[in-house]
């Protein structure tokens, strides 16, 4: 699968045309309006000032996230009623089609997984580009002016304010998200803040571990480096953390961002003894390389590499950066007694049948 790239994948589709080139909308602003741009970020106070969208797309970190998302044909392709019209359709099929079909659901599952991009929020717009005092007193409420000619990325759409004391400046982030939300909505995206991520609302719904739920509807109502988006999609990740609820998310496309957060974030104890305890060492060495590739100065790293035997890289990791150094030292040592119980019984049954 190849690395997502970033603001491309959340370009809205279907947008309706107009056929004008320029509009000018009078729109006056109700502070009201403002409530869901007033969040605070989550991240942690090592990762505030650095950008992981660079991180993200890193090859080796895009290899190391598709492993540990895996592919589960069964959880990608679930009916689920709020968005299936139609139940699954069954047929016989013969090897060579079944084969072929197997192919195409693997693209297709491909397609399902692709990640959303982790990005910086976005810095905000304050370009003046023109005063004229002339204009002061006009009228009382600010003028928004769109661009809205054909084929222009919604980005790079020209769309600036006029206020009342005569400042001509480009739109604000708030200003141009509600613009394009007028003339160009995207499929299922609700005008204003959708009731789910009011906070008593949010808080209900991680409560009911409703996760996929969650993060698909952010997708949809926001791009990847909106604050909300954002502040949204951490306290998400730090819930599932919290509870350990790994698996909702796995084989899902968020699971992905959901470890690139841990890992940036330098809290990934919780998700190792997770894997630990279920047996599943691979994974869990998948993360410590994850962590040592977002963090290229932790102490770890130093007595460790490529051709590190697995328990070896994770015993080095728990001893130098782990939070929760002595519950993952337990799990590692239950781990191996369980690995040696396994190797005694198969060593007693091969002398109880007579071999070596």
């Amino acid at each position: 699968m190849a690395a997502p790239s970033l603001l491309v994948c959340f370009r809205r589709f279907n947008v309706k045309l107009l056929n004008c080139n320029v509009i000018c909308k009078r729109l006056r602003l109700n502070k009201n309006h403002n409530v869901f741009f007033s969040s605070t970020s989550l991240l942690e106070e090592n990762a505030v000032d650095r950008d992981p969208g660079p991180l993200f797309i890193n090859p080796k970190v895009q290899d190391i996230l598709e492993r540990l998302t895996g592919m589960n044909f069964e959880k990608i392709f679930a009916f689920r009623p709020s968005i299936q019209r139609n139940p699954p359709k069954y047929e016989f099929m013969s090897g060579e089609r079944l084969q072929k079909a197997m192919e195409d659901a693997k693209i297709r599952a491909e397609e399902k997984l692709q990640m959303p991009p982790v990005l910086k929020e976005r810095e905000p717009i304050h370009e003046v580009l023109s005063y004229d005092p002339e204009l002061k007193g006009y009228d009382t409420a600010k003028y928004v002016f769109i661009d809205i000619s054909y084929g222009i990325p919604e980005r790079k759409r020209q769309i600036v304010a006029r206020d009342p004391d005569g400042t001509l400046r480009k739109a604000s982030w708030e200003e141009r998200d509600r613009m394009i939300e007028t003339f160009y909505p995207a499929p299922k995206m609700k005008r204003g803040t959708p009731r789910v991520f009011l906070d008593e609302n949010l808080t209900k719904a991680l409560d009911e571990l409703k996760y996929i739920f969650i993060l698909d509807r952010a997708c949809i109502q926001y791009e990847p480096d909106n604050p909300m988006f954002i502040k949204i999609c951490h306290r998400t990740y730090n819930h599932i953390n919290n509870t350990k609820n790994y698996n909702i998310l796995h084989s899902t496309r968020h699971y992905g961002p959901m470890v690139f957060h841990l890992a940036f974030n330098k809290i990934i104890d919780n998700i190792l003894l997770f894997y630990i305890q279920k047996d599943r060492i691979n994974e869990a060495v998948d993360i410590v390389r994850l962590y040592h590739l977002l963090h290229p100065d932790c102490k770890s790293i130093k007595s460790t590499d490529e051709n590190t035997e697995p328990l070896t890289m994770l015993k080095v990791f728990i001893a130098n950066d782990s939070v929760q150094r002595s519950h993952l030292e337990l799990a590692i040592e239950t781990y191996q007694e369980l690995l040696k119980q396994q190797q005694d019984y198969l060593d007693d049954l091969k002398k109880a049948h007579g071999q070596k």
